[in-house]
């Protein structure tokens, strides 16, 4: 008896998942659809479809994971026609490998008169591409497509956002829905993500779920309807520790003032160009050299994906270079390795080394040597004029290290702000402002020419708060 109940349950178990063949014409050509439903969830490649492909023209199929509130099932959709000069008798539909189980042996219904049939009411079906393949690096992006068809009628749609282990995604654009060519049939709803893989293996692309209610006839329950697309498979490629990309470019530009003393920062600006790529793994090494002092001074990344499809970046390094001593220095050449996707070579990307020569201070000339009493008049002298003596000699000083470098400006600038005790980002009067922000973008924002003739007529103008007295700035003067 026992034996016959764990018999009884191994057959249940392995009964062979529902099937059924539904017949209707394609509004475009005469064909059938073949209509697979198994219960539950099947694996992504549980359909095997070879057998069709020997007597028939197949279109595209078609699958989706739905959930009702009676069962949850994986439904195949299948369209098929017969190749040109085909006549009768008509083929049989082969048994169809799904998973473990095995659908049976179906023939065709008849398609005589069925060109003045109505139009079937639209379906809800969603598919999912990978626009770029399904081989790709780590790093490297590529955009996944989700397409989503659904009647109009559908009401309260949701749908989730692409998640993925292992990937980086980021959602382009908004969704851009397509109207039904016919009022009352089925629009298009087509999302896309740009996707990352932060590591190889080989990966299925789960899809987001869809949510929907479909209204029913009068007086009948609307219907909760919830799916997802096919799964996709995809291939990552492993790839070397190093910046990812289709193509590179690296570049500098140096800013040293017109005579560099010792103490006096040179500016160095590398900037890397790539597209298609990741520049997560970017590391530049620093020149390391005894006599000199290397300091970050800002990074900026932008990226963005262009119209034509392809994912665009730029990075921007800024170093400040100080020297202790005067002599003849030797910046070292720059080495960047990286990983071209295009060719799967590594590449290296080179600036050459770069010399540049500090220059000793000039000499101080002897002082003079004063008289007690010209001693006292001149510091009672000086005590009366303090308070307009300090800003007007620094306002004299920031007017005249002007110059058309904006990097010299913009230091110019900092050291008055440094000396005058105030913030790195005061309030300034409407015209200065603008012109402090003009040269601010000539700094750090792309290339372009920049006299320094606004910022001169804008100190001119507000000479007075130039030279207001701060009292941070005096106590900041006075000795211990």
């Amino acid at each position: 008896m026992v034996k016959r109940l764990l018999l009884l349950c191994l057959l249940m178990i392995l009964t062979p998942a529902e099937a059924r063949l539904l017949s209707q014409v394609i509004p475009s050509q005469q064909g059938w659809l073949l209509v697979l439903e198994q219960e539950g969830r099947a694996a992504p490649d549980a359909l095997q479809v070879t057998p069709l492909l020997r007597h028939f023209v197949v279109g595209r199929v078609s699958r989706s994971d739905i959930i009702t509130a009676q069962r949850r099932f994986t439904r195949w959709q299948i369209p098929l026609s017969l190749p040109p000069g085909r006549a009768e008798p008509w083929p049989l539909i082969p048994p169809l490998r799904v998973g473990n189980e095995q659908s049976p042996s179906l023939s065709l219904p008849p398609l005589q008169g069925v060109t003045s049939a109505p139009a079937p009411a639209p379906r809800i079906s969603q598919q999912a591409v990978l626009e770029e393949g399904e081989r790709f690096w780590v790093g490297q992006p590529f955009v996944y497509r989700l397409t989503i068809t659904l009647p109009e009628t559908v009401e309260r749609p949701g749908l989730d956002e692409l998640h993925a282990a292992g990937f980086r995604v980021r959602r382009l654009g908004e969704d851009r829905w397509t109207p039904p060519p016919t009022p009352g049939q089925a629009g298009q709803i087509e999302r896309r993500w740009l996707v990352q893989a932060l590591q190889s293996g080989r990966f299925w692309l789960e899809a987001p779920r869809l949510s929907a209610t479909l209204p029913a006839g009068e007086g009948q329950p609307a219907q909760q309807l919830s799916g997802r697309a096919a799964p996709l498979p995809v291939t990552i490629m492993a790839t070397p520790p190093l910046p990812v990309a289709a193509r590179l470019t690296l570049s500098q530009q140096i800013a040293p003032p017109a005579a560099l003393h010792p103490g006096e920062p040179l500016i160095r600006t590398l900037r890397i160009d790539w597209q298609q790529g990741d520049m997560s793994a970017l590391r530049l090494p620093a020149p390391q050299l005894p006599d000199l002092l290397v300091l970050p001074d800002g990074e900026q990344t932008h990226e963005r994906y262009l119209a034509s499809g392809q994912l665009v970046g730029q990075r921007t390094l800024r170093q400040a270079i100080t020297a202790r001593e005067p002599g003849e220095y030797r910046l070292p050449a720059i080495a960047l390795r990286w990983f071209n996707t295009a060719t799967g070579q590594i590449e290296t990307a080179r600036l050459p080394a770069m010399p540049f020569t500090v220059l000793a201070v000039p000499a101080q000339p002897a002082s003079r040597h004063y008289g007690l009493l010209e001693l006292v008049s001149l510091l009672l002298l000086i005590k009366g004029l303090r308070p307009w003596l300090i800003p007007c000699w620094d306002a004299a000083r920031l007017y005249r290290a002007l110059s058309d470098s904006p990097e010299q400006s913009r230091a110019a600038w900092r050291t008055w702000l440094r000396r005058r005790a105030q913030p790195p980002y005061p309030s300034l009067p409407e015209a200065l402002a603008g012109a402090v922000d003009e040269l601010e973008r000539a700094c750090f924002g792309p290339p372009v020419p920049w006299q320094p003739a606004r910022l001169r007529r804008a100190l001119r103008r507000h000479w007075r708060w130039l030279l207001t007295p701060t009292k941070a700035a005096d106590t900041a003067r006075e000795p211990g």
